[in-house]
C-alpha cells in the first residue's frame, strides 16, 4: 500500500465511513496506515488477526484483514482489495463474492482494487 492509498482510507474513516482492507500482509498494511499524517489521534487495535484503527471519536474505523481471516459478518462501507492478492494466488471471483457481501448492508458501499 502506498502512502496516497492509506491517507484516502485514513480520509474515508474520518469521515464516518468503515473501510475494510483486505490484503496478503496485514503487518505491512497497519505499518503504512499508522505512518499516514492523517492517524493523528487515532486508536489503533493489534489483536493477532483484529487489526483495526478508530478513527477520532465516533467516526469510522479501518479493518485489516487476509483474505478469508474474520470475514463472516464483516461489515464496510468501503472494501479496499489490494494488489498483492491476484499475484500471491488468490482467487479474484473469491474476493469479489467476499466483498460484495462485505458491503451488502450499505447504502452506498464500494469496493476499491488496487
Amino acid at each position: 500500500m502506498n502512502k496516497y492509498t492509506a491517507a484516502g482510507l485514513i480520509a474515508e474513516a474520518r469521515r464516518g465511513r468503515d473501510v475494510a482492507v483486505i490484503t496478503s500482509d496485514v503487518h505491512s498494511a497497519m505499518e503504512d496506515l499508522q505512518r499516514s499524517p492523517g492517524m493523528i489521534g487515532a486508536t489503533v487495535r493489534r489483536a493477532n488477526g483484529l487489526e483495526e484503527i478508530r478513527a477520532h471519536g465516533d467516526s469510522g474505523r479501518i479493518i485489516v484483514r487476509r483474505p478469508g481471516q474474520g470475514m463472516r459478518g464483516l461489515t464496510a462501507d468501503v472494501v479496499f482489495l489490494d494488489a498483492d492478492l491476484v499475484p500471491r494466488g488468490f482467487d479474484s471471483m473469491d474476493l469479489y463474492q467476499d466483498a460484495l457481501a462485505i458491503i451488502h448492508a450499505s447504502p452506498d458501499g464500494e469496493i476499491v482494487r488496487a
